[in-house]
């Protein structure tokens, strides 16, 4: 009768345990329309989901406030819910959530980069100096940048040395693209000698590629990468 009992009683706590794992996944089905027009919203950080959640009023599990824990799982398990594996319906297919945060960033990082902050120290710096978090609410370093840039297909990170070099070479000439449109308009109002370029640049604080002053050597290689690139023509250029 005791063993009886005891495998009763087992049974009763699997059937719980899976009739709480079905609520769970109703609720999390239930805001997944939500999720994604807060996300599409710029709201992509567990934190601000939370915040955004309990601000329309939308309860949590158990009736209670959103935090960045209960959001975090939350979308672990529409995740699973929407993958493929999951097998639940495809057209309920639901982004991996570093994917949609990094388009959430993409409209900053094109900003900060047409400002002439280029390097991933230069926009490390600057994400830093303007408040913006990182997806977890915390300061942006160097590694999680190079993760944000690679994500967003900007830079290209590989193996070896060759492979160091192909995705450095890459990253100065996506720099270089990024500041043309403000060469262009220096040399239409008048500045068109490397010096003159080096002053207006260093005047209006448009940052060098690492973040410092411009000099003759870094507009140089600058103007030889546009042209290379086409975004220069050479009949503009002058000493």
């Amino acid at each position: 009768m005791e063993r009886r009992g005891k495998t009763s009683s087992r049974k009763r706590g699997i059937r719980a345990g899976a009739a709480s794992k079905r609520t769970a996944d109703s609720r999390a089905r239930a805001l997944l329309a939500t999720i994604r027009k807060l996300m599409a919203a710029g709201f992509a950080t567990d934190l601000g989901l939370a915040n955004e959640l309990n601000r329309r009023g939308l309860t949590g599990a158990r009736d209670g406030r959103w935090h960045r824990s209960s959001v975090r799982r939350m979308l672990t398990r529409l995740h699973r819910l929407t993958s493929a594996h999951g097998g639940i319906n495809s057209n309920l297919a639901f982004k991996p959530v570093a994917d949609v945060r990094a388009k959430a960033l993409a409209p900053t990082i094109a900003k900060l980069r047409k400002a002439g902050f280029v390097s991933i120290n230069a926009i490390t710096q600057e994400l830093n100096e303007r408040g913006i978090p990182t997806p977890q609410g915390a300061k942006w370093h160097h590694t999680t940048v190079v993760r944000l840039l690679t994500r967003l297909g900007l830079i290209t990170l590989g193996r070896g040395r060759a492979n160091n070099i192909l995705a450095q070479k890459r990253a100065a000439d996506a720099r270089a693209k990024a500041l043309a449109s403000t060469i262009r308009k220096l040399r239409k109002a008048g500045f068109v000698s490397v010096r003159g370029t080096v002053r207006e640049l260093n005047k209006r604080q448009v940052s060098a590629p690492r973040g410092g002053k411009w000099h003759s050597g870094t507009v140089s290689r600058l103007l030889q990468r546009l042209d290379r690139l086409g975004r220069v023509s050479r009949s503009q250029r002058r000493r």
